[in-house]
């Protein structure tokens, strides 16, 4: 596997992909527009919330916030600790 198979990997598991959100934190256009390129051509699977209808909706949301793909954008522990799944 090369490095842009596992860009791949990563890319297919965000089913809402907003190039100017999700990839705000690069620091060089270069790599703003090679994951952009990648971004357009592959097939992405669907939302955590439709794979995991039956689940827990407090659950779910609680992934999707540690599967933030923006680091910026993605709480802290300290932030997710004080989640409601955990009272």
């Amino acid at each position: 596997m090369n490095n842009q198979d596992q860009v791949i990997k990563i890319l297919e598991r965000y089913p809402e992909l907003d190039v100017s959100k999700d990839f705000s934190f690069t620091t060089s256009i270069n790599t703003t527009n090679y994951l952009s390129n990648i971004a357009s051509k592959i097939k992405l699977k669907d939302s955590l919330k439709k794979r995991f209808s039956k689940s827990n909706p407090e659950i779910v949301s609680f992934l999707e916030q540690i599967l933030e793909l923006n680091p910026f954008l993605r709480p802290t522990a300290k932030q997710l600790l004080s989640n409601p799944i955990f009272n």
